[in-house]
């Protein structure tokens, strides 16, 4: 689910190598994969620059398992990520974009100033095994061998699972239950990650999984890790998370105060609608209506799912709520193209990779529905999509006729 869930979001940030292939130092990774057919998806980005255009991106031609992939030689850190198109599984025509591909069928890795990789591997039907001739990525595949390897395969076949169960029309706790089963194995990696790093605490790896650790005590971790860790050539990857981590921090004392039962007055903000006209929530108080704010993304399976009933609960009282969906974590250009897909009649807006306006409102879960009244005081917090909410504007407006 995870990852499903990152490269839809890399692929609607990043550009292919191909597209963006520039500088004379070309051909900075080589690839080399058995059973993986004839193109492939890649893509690489600098850490903590800005990203590509969505519309840049191209599948990268791979003919007979082999591609180069050319990545400017500068002093950026590159994130690159990879995975054969024919890794990319039917799920259904729920899904927008008609397939996911599972973590254990993609190649990703950081790719350091001055640094050429060479990855060879070989695609089957359980799981993309690859190595390259970097120190680092051949020691985590040698660790990560045994009981990791055994998480990992269990998560795919859960996720894989629950993938199947959403595109059907079972229950919404089935579905949970479904994704929870996946949740439980990937939560398990990252113990076994976070026990690795507390062993081995002067060691590269170590801060490599401090990375991509989800702990609520990222500080602690932090301070563990080795002098030469923290400041050898991970320096700026972990001063970036540690600079997100401080963000969550703040987003969860946010939601936290919301959650306590208190009627706040909801924090302002300024975003820009479909026209590119600036909208001022505050603009929306004193109307006598109520307003309804909707943290939400294409990219998010649960949002889609529920525009439909969002449709039908705006009809019914929009003349007594105001809905106002706020587009988070993707490309202002997807944005667009979900708008026009789902014509949803109600106010639009476009935070994009801007979290600012999720900090305040402390939003931990995609969709997060904010319900503030007229006097622009929040009364009520919804997160993921449940008939809660729709009970809840029932019980506040009783039934339109």
């Amino acid at each position: 689910m995870i990852v499903r869930s990152l490269i839809c979001s890399a692929l609607a940030l990043c550009a292919c190598g191909e597209a963006v292939a520039a500088g004379k130092n070309a051909e900075r990774v080589e690839v080399e994969l058995k059973n993986a057919g004839d193109s492939v998806v890649a893509i690489y980005y600098a850490v903590g620059g800005p990203m590509p255009d969505d519309r840049d991106m191209k599948t990268l031609p791979m003919l007979d398992g082999r591609f180069s992939l050319d990545v400017p030689q500068t002093d950026s850190v590159y994130e690159v990520l990879f995975y054969p198109s024919k890794a990319a599984e039917p799920i259904g025509r729920k899904r927008q974009r008609g397939g996911w591909v599972p973590n254990i069928k993609v190649c990703r890795f950081y790719l350091f100033p001055g640094e050429r990789i060479r990855v060879t591997g070989e695609l089957n039907d359980s799981m993309l095994v690859w190595r390259s001739n970097a120190p680092l990525y051949e020691q985590k595949r040698l660790v990560e061998q045994g009981e990791f390897a055994e998480f990992r395969f269990k998560e795919y076949k859960a996720d894989r699972e629950a993938e199947i169960i959403f595109a059907t029309s079972a229950s919404e706790d089935t579905i949970r239950a479904a994704f929870d089963r996946s949740r439980r194995w990937r939560n398990a990696q990252r113990a076994w990650e976070q026990a690795w790093l507390e062993k081995n605490p002067n060691q590269e790896l170590a801060g490599l999984y401090l990375l991509q650790s989800p702990s609520d005590e990222l500080d602690s971790l932090y301070n563990m890790l080795g002098e030469n860790v923290r400041d050898g050539r991970l320096k700026p990857l972990l001063d970036s998370r540690m600079a997100s981590y401080n963000e969550y921090r703040d987003n969860a004392r946010a939601r936290e105060r919301m959650n306590a039962g208190k009627e706040l007055p909801a924090p302002d903000f300024t975003l820009s609608d479909v026209q590119g006209n600036p909208l001022k929530l505050s603009s929306l108080y004193n109307r006598g209506k109520y307003t309804v704010l909707d943290f939400w993304g294409m990219w998010c399976g649960w949002c889609v799912k529920g525009i439909p009933q969002m449709k039908e609960y705006y009809a019914k009282y929009k003349d007594r709520v105001e809905f106002v969906g706020i587009d988070c974590n993707e490309p202002e250009q997807t944005w667009r193209k979900g708008l026009e897909k789902h014509r949803m009649p109600w106010i639009g807006v476009w935070a994009g990779n801007d979290r600012s306006v999720q900090t305040q409102y402390g939003i931990q879960a995609f969709p997060t529905k904010i319900v503030i009244d007229p006097a622009g005081v929040i009364v009520k917090r919804f997160e993921g999509e449940s008939e809660e909410f729709y009970q809840y504007l029932d019980s506040l407006f009783g039934t339109a006729e």
